[in-house]
């Protein structure tokens, strides 16, 4: 079952079944979420019920982002994606680990890692995305995130599998010039959007490209029809439900939180310019298209614009003295 949200002509906000060109509106106050939440068969029987009724027809309205997520984390979870990009990020060999020379930081492999994101900046499918002033290096990752549909402290990674609803496409836009000079507040890199779709998919939609404890999911991503790469999911560091897991350690989360695993080889511009030696391909540039498609769930293509001119702020205040 593919579920989205969508903004209709009269600018009234629905929650939709996905089938083909047909949306099926969920009624009596239900979610997403809610929907995410039933068993396989319940399900069948609210489609089974919606599908007899009126639809909306999908050319007649706005996808938005799927989830407005209570929590959006993302995940370093792909070994060759860090080093591409520690290896840009840090050029002259330093880094943690040393990741010029090629090496990744063992802390990698003690725990899983990542970071906030900023809700603020959350952008649906059918939202352009604007660079930010003054990025020469912009760039955008495509990830598979997992939806909560049930809350929890301290989960098992079986916990965790089982709270899982759905998944759907994280897209993370991400100024690189202004992340490799803000090392000590990364978070300003990364804050110019963050896109979520085009739908939610139930986890069965997912479940079939298992292979072990590893979800093997074929991903590509393109820039104005032309491949900049394709990859999957199975070389993960962790397991979904392991990163999960780690979420909940003394932590809670919240039905609707939104967990990305980071980023699958091959599908963002650093790691390759790092992995290249040279800034090939070229950066995101306003005007470009930017494709990706994510096999389960579907594909989106985002319009990317220029921002508004770079405003300089005045020097900071020193109150001690040089180092």
């Amino acid at each position: 079952m593919k579920l989205v949200r969508v903004a209709t002509c009269y600018g009234e906000e629905k929650s939709c079944i996905w089938k083909g060109e047909d949306l099926f509106v969920l009624r009596d106050a239900q979610s997403i979420v809610d929907v995410l939440a039933m068993s396989a068969e319940e399900r069948a029987s609210l489609e089974t019920r919606l599908s007899a009724g009126p639809s909306l027809k999908l050319a007649d309205v706005k996808l938005l982002a799927p989830i407005q997520p209570t929590s959006l984390k993302d995940f370093m979870g792909f070994e060759v994606h860090f080093l591409g990009a520690l290896k840009w990020m840090f050029p002259d060999g330093g880094g943690p680990g040393g990741a010029g020379t090629g090496k990744l930081p063992e802390r990698l492999y003690s725990h899983p890692m990542f970071y906030v994101c900023d809700n603020s900046a959350l952008l649906g499918p059918s939202d352009d995305v604007i660079i930010p002033p003054n990025s020469s290096y912009y760039d955008c990752e495509v990830e598979l995130a997992a939806v909560m549909a049930r809350g929890g402290r301290d989960m098992t990674p079986a916990q965790a599998g089982e709270a899982i609803g759905g998944y759907t496409i994280f897209l993370d836009w991400s100024a690189r010039d202004v992340l490799r000079h803000d090392t000590l507040a990364p978070t300003k890199g990364k804050d110019s959007g963050n896109t979520l779709g085009p739908c939610i998919v139930t986890k069965s939609e997912i479940e079939k490209y298992r292979v072990g404890d590893r979800l093997k999911v074929p991903m590509k991503l393109a820039r104005n029809g032309e491949l900049i790469g394709e990859g999957d999911t199975e070389h993960s560091i962790y397991s979904i439900e392991e990163m999960i897991a780690y979420v909940s350690r003394g932590a809670t989360i919240k039905v609707g939180d939104v967990i990305a695993m980071g980023t699958a080889p091959n599908l963002c511009w650093v790691e390759q310019w790092g992995h290249n030696g040279e800034i090939r391909p070229s950066p995101i540039k306003g005007g470009d298209t930017v494709s990706m498609e994510v096999a389960g769930i579907g594909s989106m293509s985002i319009q990317v614009r220029e921002g508004s001119p770079y405003v300089e702020l005045p020097p900071a205040r020193r109150y001690m003295p040089s180092a």
